[in-house]
């Protein structure tokens, strides 16, 4: 069976879409902001057992062919439709607030009529609509829960209401789309979204695998953390989880008289090629290189793909010294490498 076709509709942000306009937002909704008031209002209160779905179109009729209809059809069944809204003063693409799924596709806007219309009604004024379907396949997130963004770009969402991703060919567009529909089929856990690549924005580029959503980087550190435990746990090592003692490590791993101390990183996906270290971690590393380390024997490990079921690669780095190693270097124990740590300089701002 082919793959459902997507749509996203980008509309106006409200916390319900029932008939309240509590969280109304419309920075780039010329009508909305100057009228106060939208017809996505009764986005997802159902009537009689079905959502029924309007978005800002600017006149302009849907495309259904780009979602699979025939040509002279006037709808198109089974889309998954996404919905995004701004969010105020958020930067980067448009929040995904919902999803239809199994929606039909009308290719002009429909206006109820009847009792429907009276329940589709704001202020006297019948809010129309263009989508539809069963409140069964309709989900709505909750203010708090909506974090994941539909990038923008190249190939990806841009100034218009309408977008198609099924159309758009550049490697930044497939991933975005791989990750929304991997998104929607965990309804909406972080761990199922963050186990693709980010979308990169450069032509041909691949996703770092880096994100600052808190929700995903805590998903990703704990299964780090617990994948770490359980390897140096299989070995017989008593693991003891130190990571919020500030101690410039995260877990102390001790056998016998052998006491590792070990920082651990995490990260969501294989080509991670990164990853940060805070100014207590980074002077513990130091001392590790130069023999002052007093605690145990310092360790880095780093778990790419750490949300995939196998639990992710294992990377452990211990520094080394050598006649091939000049000054010394990280070396990876498992697979072989090293890990090239680079100080870059920040600064932070403070209002007064």
């Amino acid at each position: 069976m082919a793959e459902t076709q997507m749509l996203v509709l980008h509309v106006v942000r409200l916390d319900f879409y029932r008939g309240l306009d509590d969280g109304f937002y419309a920075k780039g909704f010329d009508w909305p902001s100057a009228n106060d008031r939208a017809g996505e209002l009764f986005n997802f209160k159902p009537y009689k057992g079905r959502c029924y779905g309007y978005v800002e179109t600017g006149g302009k009729r849907l495309t259904i062919e780009k979602l699979g209809a025939s040509r002279g059809s006037d709808r198109v069944e089974n889309v998954l439709v996404v919905w995004t809204s701004p969010e105020l003063g958020e930067k980067g693409g448009d929040t995904i607030v919902g999803w239809y799924k199994n929606a039909t596709v009308h290719r002009e806007y429909q206006k109820p009529t009847g009792p429907m219309a009276n329940a589709r009604s704001q202020d006297g004024n019948v809010c129309n609509y263009i989508v539809e379907a069963h409140e069964d396949d309709c989900t709505l997130l909750l203010p708090e829960d909506r974090w994941l963004k539909y990038p923008r770009g190249k190939g990806l969402p841009g100034q218009k209401p309408m977008y198609y991703p099924g159309t758009q060919m550049t490697l930044a567009a497939k991933e975005a789309e791989v990750m929304v529909r991997k998104y929607i089929a965990g309804n909406g856990d972080p761990k199922v979204a963050a186990d693709v690549p980010v979308p990169s924005k450069k032509k041909g580029g691949k996703g770092t695998g880096y994100t600052t959503d808190p929700k995903i980087r805590r998903a990703v550190e704990d299964a780090a953390i617990k994948r770490v435990t359980e390897h140096f746990e299989a070995k017989g090592f008593a693991v003891d989880n130190r990571s919020d003692e500030n101690l410039g490590y995260d877990l102390e791993a001790t056998l016998g008289s052998k006491v590792l101390c070990i920082e651990v990183k995490g990260r969501g996906h294989a080509d991670a090629t990164f990853a940060d270290f805070t100014l207590n971690e980074y002077r513990a590393i130091k001392r590790a290189e130069a023999g002052t380390f007093d605690g145990g024997s310092y360790r880095i490990c780093v778990v790419t793909d750490a949300l995939r079921k196998s639990g992710g690669k294992l990377h452990h780095f211990m520094f080394k010294r050598g006649a091939k190693l000049g000054k010394g270097a990280w070396c990876d124990l498992i697979g072989g490498g090293y890990l090239d740590l680079k100080v870059v300089e920040a600064a932070r701002g403070t209002l007064t």
